[in-house]
């Protein structure tokens, strides 16, 4: 029986070091195998970017729109992803009105005919048209989505002007804090002579 003399290797014989030999190459086959196994790192995202595809947003909704060629997809505020095809196929032109195919819905229908109960099914689609009024703007029915670059520019923008107008107030409460000193100045040395008078 191995180890019987315990785990000191002065005492091994064959049996033992061809099982310690064993137990190495196999921890070092696993951790080759984890190391070359390894699936690559994917990052994950709060929002889908296309490669070659442009992302709008609706302000009023908080909804998304991704459009990248004959595909788009329009993400609702709780995140429910749709996915469009345009009925042209990917020759589609992103001018102007573009119909896309949204959902095939089953509509069942019972009607009663005598004394028995028919059941009859059927299947209609339901088209999205999407109208793109420019590069930046596309209207979804009564929603307006504007590119995710016009609202980044349009944001640096206000926040430029608002660190602007900080500036400015700052100027403005400084020089009010100097009047305000000086008069407070004036006013001391007024106090002090109305008292000297008042001493003599």
């Amino acid at each position: 029986m191995p180890f019987q003399n315990g785990f000191d290797p002065m005492t091994y014989g064959w049996m033992e070091w061809a099982i310690v030999g064993g137990a190495l190459f196999l921890v070092l086959l696993i951790i080759l195998l984890l190391i070359f196994a390894r699936p690559k790192k994917v990052k994950i995202g709060g929002s889908v970017k296309a490669k070659s595809g442009k992302s709008f947003f609706c302000e009023e909704t908080n909804e998304a729109l991704i459009v990248q060629g004959e595909n788009a997809w329009l993400a609702d505020s709780l995140g429910m992803t749709e996915l469009l095809r345009a009925i042209d196929g990917p020759k589609v032109k992103l001018t102007g009105k573009v119909v896309y195919f949204a959902k095939e819905i089953k509509k069942i229908s019972v009607s009663q005919e005598g004394d028995q109960l028919k059941r009859g099914q059927t299947f209609e689609r339901q088209y999205v048209t999407l109208d793109f009024v420019s590069s930046e703007e596309v209207r979804v029915g009564t929603r307006l989505f504007i590119a995710d670059e016009v609202l980044r520019i349009r944001d640096e923008k206000q926040k430029a002007a608002e660190a602007k107008a900080a500036k400015i107030q700052e100027k403005v409460d400084a020089k009010q804090a100097k009047l305000d000193a000086k008069q407070a100045k004036k006013d001391a040395k007024l106090a002090k002579k109305a008292k000297k008078s008042q001493d003599i």
